[in-house]
């Protein structure tokens, strides 16, 4: 049987590195489904006034969805005394949507 590939399980880890920097790494899909799990996650650290790098290497689609998370975190961190930026090792399909909005330089800045 012929057909679309399965979509990539969507996976959610952290690593609290020794600066005090927590590496949230992103891997599957990306998407309306998956979007509020990330958001909760980057909440609690937002909330915590943490210093978040989100790793994007491993998502194999992103929409407007996750992209529209990434932005609405990144200001609310930004407000609330935080910082979250995405890794700038970014794949191909991720950095295509950060250009077409005009957004890599905003999400890849601290």
């Amino acid at each position: 049987m012929t057909g679309h590939p399965a979509p990539a399980p969507f996976g959610l880890s952290q690593d609290l590195r020794d600066d005090g920097t927590t590496v949230v790494s992103v891997s599957g899909e990306l998407g309306i489904v998956s979007a509020p799990v990330l958001r909760e996650a980057l909440d609690v650290l937002a909330g915590e006034r943490r210093t978040v790098v989100v790793d994007l290497r491993e998502v194999s689609f992103m929409d407007s969805s996750g992209l529209n998370l990434l932005i609405r975190v990144k200001q609310r961190a930004h407000g609330d005394g935080g910082s979250i930026r995405v890794a700038p090792d970014i794949p191909a399909q991720v950095a295509r949507l950060f250009e077409l909005t005009a957004t890599t330089d905003y999400l890849l800045s601290e």
